[in-house]
């Protein structure tokens, strides 16, 4: 796709937000489980990564007549969101990992960086570290998980203080979350990925039968139901220690 002026790049480039933002909104809330394929993400896809392509060959021109980093961080944080809503949905890793490329791109490249005078873009920040350090928990990213806690609790901080008439108590809560919760993951000796793995979480008596298939096909979770309880359980982020580390 090729324009010529900064007013016609612009004007694409904003059609084309608005398009995929209407499409995001009708797959945002769409449940992550069950065994119905949701076509409609291929659309929604598509229409970001379209939009992705644009900005990154009309970057010049698109800053020229005014685009934030912010927005292109807001970009990138969507099409992390579809990965990892389609890892929820199909237990692939490959969205999972892909889902980190983009958020690790938005940490690395600081596309919210500044948004102390933004209230709207420092909710996108906020929402941004708390979704990137699920997907750094499921991924096993122990260094990272380290950086974005101490970021996201930093973040929380100075929210505090730039925006004295907003309620953060959500936000404190979350932090406090994560914190127990690393530091119960931090107590167990052998580490292991938190994503379901056959291997790892078949039942003793079915291994040797697993090992076998394994071998010629991979094994994909289907189905399953989660329970835990114990009290004063320590969980963060939909995460409980007892029900993915034991």
């Amino acid at each position: 796709m090729e324009t010529d002026g900064v007013g016609d790049v612009s004007k694409t480039f904003r059609a084309l937000v608005e398009g995929a933002d209407r499409k995001f909104a009708r797959v945002r809330d769409v449940p992550a489980y069950g065994r119905g394929t949701n076509h409609y993400f291929h659309k929604v896809f598509k229409a970001y990564m379209r939009l992705w392509k644009f900005q990154q060959e009309n970057r010049a021109r698109l800053v020229e007549s005014g685009l934030q980093r912010w927005e292109i961080g807001e970009i990138a944080s969507r099409i992390g969101q579809l990965y990892f809503g389609q890892y929820m949905r199909t237990s692939e890793s490959r969205f999972l990992l892909e889902s980190y490329v983009f958020y690790e791109a938005i940490l690395n490249r600081g596309y919210f960086h500044g948004s102390k005078k933004d209230l709207g873009v420092r909710f996108k920040e906020l929402r941004f570290y708390a979704r990137f350090l699920l997907v750094s928990l499921l991924l096993n990213r122990h260094e990272m998980v380290r950086l974005l806690v101490d970021r996201f609790k930093a973040l929380v901080d100075d929210s505090k203080s730039s925006f004295r008439e907003i309620n953060l108590k959500e936000w404190k809560q979350v932090v406090q979350e994560i914190v127990r919760f690393t530091k119960a993951d931090g107590s167990f000796s052998t580490p292991r990925p938190m994503r379901y793995c056959a291997k790892f979480d078949t039942h003793p008596d079915s291994l040797p039968y697993v090992a076998r298939f394994h071998a010629k096909k991979v094994l994909k979770l289907q189905d399953a139901v989660l329970t835990s309880y114990q009290r004063n359980e320590v969980s963060a982020l939909a995460f409980l220690p007892g029900l993915w580390l034991n």
